[in-house]
């Protein structure tokens, strides 16, 4: 699920200008990704270089072009690639990975509910079996587990510039359907926010009552007033952490994509 919104200059200009202070070799490559990691902000890299041209910011000079995604040479994925995942998910600390055409795989983290939230769903849809016939593979598509399994896997490829393609790709390879063209249309900024606001809502519920426990309670940051602190970067929904790992059996990693 893409939670990027697009920031005023007025959001900007504070942020780069601190950015460029502090690291003035930095390429706008990696600026780009930091304005979305730490952010959630999606601008465009021309937009970044009118910003910084016009308001009179350090030049940066622009990193070597790397090849795009999508000119390099599709995926292959294992013949048993729902095998290859379950072991990863076994043998690794992460939730779960994914392939890119590029020289590292990705490992992912999600939050530890979701995670339990992903590990539920991978196991409904790997107990139910490959679809038979049409009729399975479009209810499996348009299920709850597969769009669970959807929406974090693309939260992942997101930051780890994997496409809406090859995740659909991937996931076809690992349980037999792929979901994208099941997709219902794009949500809009509104309906993003509104869900985010739900979550927190729900989620701020359950913290309270955990505060309950005295054995947890110690666990659960509060704040002036007991109540529980928020970090949308680290509660949100679908806030995942990605690292960079080898391409065999992924259990060596790289840092953060």
């Amino acid at each position: 699920m893409d939670d990027l919104s697009l920031p005023t200059d007025d959001d900007l200009l504070p942020i780069l200008r601190q950015i460029c202070a502090s690291n003035p070799d930095l390429g706008r490559t990696k600026i780009l990704n930091r304005l979305r990691n730490e952010h959630q902000w999606r601008i465009s890299e021309t937009r970044l270089k009118n910003l910084l041209e016009n308001h009179g910011l350090q030049q940066i000079e622009q990193e070597p072009i790397k090849p795009k995604e999508s000119d390099l040479p599709p995926i292959s994925y294992p013949q048993d690639a729902l095998a290859v995942q379950q072991k990863y998910k076994d043998e690794s600390i992460r939730c779960f990975k994914i392939y890119s055409r590029g020289p590292y795989d990705f490992g992912v983290s999600p939050n530890s509910d979701m995670a339990i939230r992903v590990d539920i769903a991978h196991n409904r849809v790997k107990n139910a079996g490959r679809p038979k016939t049409e009729g399975d593979r479009i209810t499996m598509a348009t299920s709850w587990p597969m769009r669970c399994l959807f929406d974090y896997n693309w939260a992942a490829a997101e930051i780890a510039g994997v496409s809406k393609e090859d995740i659909g790709r991937q996931l076809e390879a690992e349980y037999g359907v792929n979901p994208v063209p099941f997709l219902p249309p794009a949500p809009t900024l509104a309906e993003i926010m509104d869900r985010k606001i739900k979550f927190k809502i729900a989620s701020m519920e359950k913290l309270r009552q955990m505060l309950k426990h005295p054995e947890i309670r110690k666990l659960i940051p509060v704040d002036a007033r007991g109540e529980p602190i928020w970090d949308e970067a680290k509660h949100g929904e679908f806030c995942v952490l990605v690292v960079k790992i080898d391409k065999g059996r992924g259990l060596e990693e790289f840092g953060p994509a």
